[in-house]
Parts: C-alpha cells; sequence; structure tokens
C-alpha cells in the first residue's frame, strides 16, 4: 500500500510542476516531504518488525520444559535464516519446539502475498525458514500484547544475542504471537527452564 501511495505522491508532485493539475511547486513540496516522512516511518517500523509490543505485568508460570516430540502452534516475527540466507520477516505462520539439548526452535513457513500486483515475493523467498536459539544466548523474555495491523495476541519478546555477518554478537529481538493464552503458557514456561538451570 505504501508503494502505491509513493507513486500517486510521485505522479500528483511531477504533474503539479507540469502544470497539468493545479498545485503548483509548493504543494509539490508536500508531497516530497510525505514521501520523506513514510520512508523514515517504515524504516522505522522494520527496526522493531512493524510490531507493537505492550508488557504485561503477570506471574512466570512454573517452569517446565516440553517435550522433543512436543511442537506448539503460533506466529512469529524476527530474524530467520535457511541455508546461507538470512531475512526478517514479520507475522509467519510458526511452530515451536525444544530439542534434546535444548535449543529452541521456530519453524515458520512464508507464503505468496500480494497487494494488487505491487510488493510480490521473489519466489526463491517461498517456503520454511527457521529460528533457532541457545538458552545461554537468552538475555530476557518478556510476556505481552502484541499489536499487528488490526490483531491483538497474547505474546512473548524474547531478548537475545545472535552473530552479526562479521561474527561479533549483537542484541536482537524475536517476537511470537499466540492465538491462545494455553499456547504462550507452555512456551514461556519451556523458555523459562534455562533461567532456573542456570541459576
Amino acid at each position: 500500500m505504501r508503494t502505491w501511495l509513493n507513486w500517486g505522491l510521485i505522479v500528483g508532485a511531477v504533474l503539479m510542476l507540469l502544470g497539468r493539475i493545479p498545485g503548483g511547486l509548493v504543494i509539490s513540496l508536500i508531497f516530497v516531504g510525505i514521501i520523506l516522512l513514510l520512508a523514515l516511518g517504515s524504516h522505522w517500523a522494520r527496526r522493531g518488525y512493524y510490531i507493537h509490543f505492550v508488557p504485561e505485568k503477570r506471574p512466570h508460570p512454573q517452569p517446565s520444559p516440553l517435550s522433543p516430540e512436543e511442537t506448539i502452534p503460533h506466529r512469529a516475527s524476527g530474524h530467520f535464516i535457511v541455508e546461507e540466507r538470512a531475512a526478517n520477516w514479520t507475522d509467519l505462520a510458526a511452530n515451536y519446539r525444544t530439542f534434546p539439548d535444548r535449543e529452541h526452535l521456530c519453524m515458520a513457513q512464508v507464503q505468496p502475498t500480494t497487494c494488487l500486483k505491487v510488493g510480490q515475493l521473489n519466489l526463491e523467498l517461498l517456503g520454511m525458514w527457521y529460528f533457532f536459539i541457545k538458552e545461554e544466548n537468552i538475555r530476557a523474555l518478556t510476556p505481552g500484547r502484541i499489536y499487528f495491523g488490526s490483531s491483538v495476541e497474547p505474546g512473548l519478546r524474547l531478548q537475545y544475542q545472535r552473530p552479526n555477518k562479521r561474527g561479533k554478537m549483537r542484541e536482537d529481538i524475536f517476537y511470537l504471537h499466540f492465538d491462545s493464552e494455553t499456547h504462550r503458557q507452555r512456551v514461556w514456561a519451556d523458555l523459562l527452564v534455562a533461567s532456573v538451570s542456570g541459576a
């Protein structure tokens, strides 16, 4: 939608400068300013994966590990990898699981989306993407409400460390969205095992 709006503003500004429609230089400059504001806003929102997170004060569940056979359906937003590629995704359908060595995994699927033939994804990006997290890299885990578009869901904000392209550790955030409080509590309890074992 932002792409359509940007093109509309660009065409409008050019037509005004050419005298094809009323407005003139001042309105054209206002249109250019709107485009710049939209670009800055998009950059700021992209850094937070387009998520608005509101922390909640809730009692921690009793730490309880998942068995390796269990998977919890949810939605996820954050930094994913597959093979040698990495990308940031928002609100992907995913499944959470934990391996016997206590490494956690969110498996998510990118499906084709489009809006009036604009913003179509490269076919190479479609398919499964993965988020792996080891317990020693978890820095904080916060329950809250996740606002994305018109939806509001119970969620978890996972603050963690991951290597950047140069191999140095950097701080990042990963969001897990849930359609039920039961699923959130189950994943939260599993992730809390790390803090108990490390205490």
